[in-house]
């Protein structure tokens, strides 16, 4: 048995020379389509289906206007709904070999009201021959307050056959719960957290964790709203999958099938991930004279004279650690501290006899004898300020060492 908007939906669709469009309340409504790049693939994965239209009075309009057409009208709300989805999916119908994915907004309102108008998007799939697997529903993370509500909403697509997305993730109410007890297979960061992380130095150095945090629980991530290279240069300092935004992409009319980056944007891709950071020559720098350094240490370990290119921009401090970690003797200075350490967490500077074995720059050292190693920036609680350390495992008669140099990284970050 059909759903009662199945059929009133049809006949609001009309088919023009090479697209659909769609009618609601006098107004006309247009598919566009933006597309979503895999930054691995340097190709689109697929595109984000958005409204367009004209007003009864001939004037251009935003999805903004159109969406709010309804008013506190529920049941119009979930029909403008259930028109908008079922139109883009009219247009993807004329494309029926691509392999891409459409990603559909849903109306949270229409996620959880929907249900007393009878299930529907099953049988518009079905009517359009379009895949449930070529379908990404994005919802609303914040749009939908009940738990409950929002699990048996996600179960529904998930159950036939589509793939999930939470939707502005990093705006307003987002938190990680929501992801663990949700389990989207992707989630879409909002243009909010890009653009502060192009603005603000401390969130981006949070947002390659975050990042990473969302691609641990399982998800994809896509982030969405990048408009400039600054901002782009930030989205390649992360692992993100997918990336959405003007400087890749306007929206079009049609939607189009699997689409290389141009030779340009690839070109400048490339450029955007090169760092740009003032202190990498140092680093550099300082690491060619340790991985020297290293290979000429004798083989007791203090006491111990460093070479003057250990005392290069940056460079604060030097030490070095055993096969399990344990630091051997004193931090040996090699810059004067107190105009960037915080007196206030002197109990702890005194780092003699300390175990670094849980740090990534001695797993890593360790597990990769010989080469250099360079840690993300982290907070370093001998001076607790930011910082970076380079690191090399060398073997010698006497055992592994691990020779450490933390560079200050509050300079460039800021």
């Amino acid at each position: 048995m059909r759903n009662r908007h199945f059929n009133e939906i049809i006949s609001r669709l009309e088919r023009r020379d090479n697209c659909f469009v769609g009618h609601f309340d006098g107004y006309l409504l247009e598919s566009v389509f933006q597309p979503i790049y895999s930054l691995f693939h340097c190709r689109t994965g697929g595109a984000e289906a958005l409204v367009r239209g004209v007003a009864p009075d001939g004037r251009r309009v935003s999805a903004m206007e159109i969406l709010s057409l309804p008013g506190k009208d529920g049941g119009k709300r979930v029909f403008l709904d259930r028109l908008l989805r079922s139109l883009h999916l009219a247009n993807l119908s004329l494309h029926p070999r691509e392999k891409q994915w459409l990603f559909l907004n849903l109306d949270p309102y229409a996620a959880v009201a929907g249900r007393e108008y009878g299930s529907f998007f099953e049988e518009i799939l079905s009517h359009f021959s379009v895949l449930p697997s070529k379908v990404v529903v994005e919802i609303l993370e914040s749009g939908i307050d009940d738990e409950k509500l929002l699990s048996e909403a996600g179960a529904y697509y998930r159950e036939i056959g589509c793939l999930l997305a939470i939707d502005d993730f990093g705006a307003g109410h987002s938190n990680f719960d929501r992801i663990w007890s949700f389990k989207p297979d992707l989630v879409k960061v909002d243009r909010s957290m890009i653009q502060g992380a192009a603005e603000n130095k401390r969130i981006r150095r949070l947002l390659p964790g975050i990042v990473s945090l969302l691609r641990e629980s399982g998800a994809l991530v896509v982030l969405e709203g990048v408009e400039t290279e600054e901002e782009a240069r930030v989205v390649f300092e992360t692992e993100a999958d997918f990336v959405q935004g003007y400087f890749f992409a306007r929206p079009d009319a049609v939607f189009t099938g699997v689409s290389p980056l141009s030779d340009k944007k690839t070109r400048e891709i490339i450029e955007l991930t090169i760092p740009k950071e003032k202190m990498e020559t140092s680093i550099s720098k300082i690491g060619e004279c340790l991985l020297s350094f290293s290979k000429k240490m004798p083989t007791t370990f203090f006491p111990v004279e460093l070479p003057d290119a250990f005392r290069c921009p940056g460079a604060v401090r030097f030490y070095m650690l055993d096969a399990q970690g344990f630091q051997w003797g004193e931090t040996i200075s090699l810059r004067e501290v107190k105009n960037f350490c915080d007196c206030r967490f002197d109990p702890i500077q005194d780092a003699k006899g300390a175990n670094w074995a849980r740090r990534g720059y001695f797993q890593n050292a360790v597990n990769n004898k010989g080469i250099i190693q360079i840690s993300p920036p982290y907070l370093s609680l001998t001076g607790a300020h930011l910082c970076r350390t380079i690191s090399i495992a060398v073997e010698h008669s006497s055992g592994l060492v691990v020779y450490c140099v933390d560079v200050d990284w509050s300079d460039s970050t800021d």
